[in-house]
């Protein structure tokens, strides 16, 4: 069997290259072929928050997110499969009270603001009025994205794939990759239970598997597996609102297709214009003490995403430093500690009161790929030649796939490469390490 380019792994990242490649070459000359071992979409990236932010300290990760956040916005109209697409708009608060902290932020809007981003600085009593009910002191500042949002991550993983397929790329789940051949230096295919597949090119895109394929190559990249827990909760009030909306469009009905948030741009500039003190009311009580933006408390270490198409918040920390690492992503631990409960409990309550009675209706637990740098590995390898990697994002690959798809097509089609800075991710400024074999 032949393919012109074989993508390891059916997460976001590998669905999004495939359907970029599969739309620029010809299906019968130049297949395009994704393996994944599991089903498509079935690893880690189905587990993801999908916060579509673009608050970044790197300005390359931000323009790839803002860029990344449009395609996710005209998806529904230009492709007419619906992918969850909601405008909930992400708040980030600074780090602390400091002044140096509330400088960084400040410094970070205003170059975002310049780069086409809608971003706002927000003061602790206009946090407030986006969200009432938050227990803010004085002196906090944040970053406030209304055009931000989020997805259905199983509804876009399955609108990439059929779109991938419509395109001419070969889909094939539970196909495992055993190994990627090598002779002379370059990439001459890979081996799977059913036999050898020639190809040019390999795209290793395996997120926490990645790491094992290239020691079977020799080649140790400095990529750490995590895992992280996350909580889902809900209340009465959250239970009552999505009472009152369409499962199939969200909060608002078939008007909004799923398109667009309660949270208004009007809405914000009246509660920045409001010289009263008392804060203008987003929507009537219910909706104000749960249905709120996505929150990102770098000062409590955790973030809360409203997911109103399924009745409730996912709650998980944000700190990488809280996470665990993983020695076998075979064999992942998947059961909640008590303690990481509590946390979420009590931590979640103190900044947002309204959900101290909150229930939990489902917890779950992924893996994260990282790099000791915190720069995904994006490009061809300088060691096997026609070996490109696409890993290691932390657990924010889902803002920045359509940018990451773009740019990878790009190269291996050997175009200019527009969609992001190929030198920022390159591999080799890491030189892996040579393992004995």
């Amino acid at each position: 069997m032949k393919a012109r380019i074989v993508i390891i792994g059916g997460g976001v990242m590998g669905i999004s290259i495939a359907a970029q490649l599969a739309r620029q070459t010809d299906a019968l000359k130049e297949p395009i072929m994704l393996l994944e071992r599991g089903s498509v979409g079935g690893g880690t990236s189905g587990r993801s928050s999908t916060i579509l932010r673009q608050f970044n300290e790197s300005r390359c990760i931000a323009s790839m997110a803002r860029d990344s956040l449009r395609f996710y916005s005209r998806f529904e109209d230009k492709i007419g499969r619906s992918i969850g697409f909601l405008r909930t708009g992400v708040l980030t608060l600074a780090k602390s009270q400091d002044p140096a902290d509330i400088e960084q932020l400040e410094e970070l809007v205003a170059m975002q603001a310049t780069m086409g981003i809608d971003i706002t600085r927000v003061s602790a009593r206009e946090i407030r009025n986006l969200i009432p009910g938050a227990e803010v002191e004085a002196g906090t500042v944040g970053a406030w994205e209304c055009s931000a949002g989020c997805v259905d991550s199983t509804r876009t993983l399955e609108a990439f794939s059929c779109l991938a397929r419509n395109k001419g790329a070969i889909l094939r789940p539970g196909t495992t990759v055993e190994k990627i051949l090598v002779k002379a230096g370059r990439v001459c295919g890979v081996r799977t239970a059913e036999g050898d597949i020639q190809c040019e090119d390999v795209v290793v895109a395996a997120g926490p598997w990645t790491r094992g394929l290239l020691l079977g190559l020799g080649l140790d990249y400095p990529l750490n597996i995590t895992r992280t827990e996350h909580l889902h909760v809900t209340n009465s009030s959250l239970k009552e609102a999505e009472a009152h909306s369409d499962p199939e469009f969200g909060m608002h009905g078939p008007e909004s297709s799923g398109a667009t948030s309660w949270i208004s741009r009007d809405i914000l500039d009246a509660a920045l214009a409001d010289e009263a003190g008392e804060g203008t009311k987003l929507g009537s009580c219910s909706e104000a003490s749960v249905l709120h933006p996505t929150l990102i408390d770098p000062q409590l270490g955790f973030y809360a995403r409203c997911d109103p198409l399924h009745a409730r918040a996912r709650v998980g920390r944000c700190s990488a430093g809280q996470a665990t690492p993983v020695a076998d992503p075979d064999h992942l631990d998947e059961r909640i500690d008590d303690e990481f409960r509590d946390w979420v409990r009590a931590t979640l309550s103190r900044r947002l009161p309204a959900y101290e009675d909150a229930e939990e209706v489902g917890a779950e637990v992924r893996m994260c790929t990282e790099t000791k740098d915190s720069r995904a590995l994006i490009g061809p390898t300088p060691e096997i030649k026609g070996l490109y990697l696409v890993s290691g994002f932390s657990g924010c690959g889902f803002k920045l796939a359509p940018s990451v798809g773009e740019g990878v097509a790009q190269m291996l089609l050997g175009q200019p490469v527009s969609a992001f800075e190929p030198e920022y991710f390159a591999p080799a400024r890491f030189s892996a390490l040579r393992v004995p074999g």
